[in-house]
């Protein structure tokens, strides 16, 4: 079969096509003829090996599917890598039957950044009707759908953030009220203006360093920052929130 694999670490550089045998299926699996997969940030530091899980060469990456079982079912499933493959084995209690009117896009983008933002939102977020609701890259995958499911539940305003006049568009297309620039520089100012001069009372942030430091800044008593990732690789280096 087809397959992506890598060798070393890297970049899309190290990105290679080879011919593979196809996988066996292991008690408790199911193979599945890939016709799509998902391409997400988080591929990016598996084929770094940026994670906190530590990888392991050599690789076929990609950890979400859409395919069809032996047995003819259309699922959507996450793997344990093997996804950039023409057959990947998964787990049979990650893989979910697809309904035919749903496209393999729309399956994909809900398994890991659908799911992701809803439990931003309802489990650690814990949103209410009426709150304020900041959403950082709200034109990415797991943005977007945050700033629509926000909208959905109540959510008295939402503010966007995006790096582009383009993207910040989109955001406010999906239903935010208000988007602003996503430069660290300001943030905190251009929130709280945002929120008609008050504080915001949930604030996803995915990005880290001075971008977490300007949002929990902008919270207000008793609001909650879910931080769930740290895509410009700057920790944050705080001791405490600043004033």
């Amino acid at each position: 079969m087809r397959a992506i694999q890598i060798t070393e670490f890297g970049g899309p550089e190290v990105l290679r096509q080879v011919e593979l045998p196809a996988p066996e299926a292991q008690p408790g699996h199911l193979l599945v003829e890939v016709s799509s997969a998902g391409i997400n940030f988080a591929d990016t530091h598996t084929v770094e090996d940026s994670y906190l899980s530590r990888s392991t060469l050599p690789m076929v990456p990609g950890a979400e599917i859409v395919g069809r079982t032996s047995d003819g079912r259309r699922v959507v499933a996450l793997a344990d890598n093997g996804g950039y493959a023409e057959v990947a084995a998964v787990r049979e209690y990650l893989a979910h039957d697809v309904p035919e009117g749903v496209t393999d896009g729309q399956a994909l983008a809900l398994i890991v950044q659908g799911l992701t933002a809803w439990h931003l939102l309802r489990t650690s977020a814990r949103i209410a009707a009426g709150e304020s609701v900041v959403v950082h890259a709200a034109a990415g995958g797991t943005g977007s759908l945050a700033v629509q499911l926000a909208k959905s539940f109540g959510a008295g305003r939402i503010i966007a953030t995006a790096s582009t006049k383009e993207k910040r568009d989109l955001a406010l297309e999906l239903g935010a009220d208000i988007a602003v620039d996503a430069d660290a520089e300001g943030m905190k100012e251009r929130l709280v203006e945002a929120n008609d001069g008050k504080k915001v009372d949930i604030v996803l942030e995915m990005t880290g360093g001075p971008v977490f430091d300007a949002s929990l800044a902008a919270l207000a008593p008793f609001g909650r920052l879910v931080t769930y990732g740290m895509a410009s690789r700057v920790p944050r280096r705080r001791s405490r929130p600043p004033s």
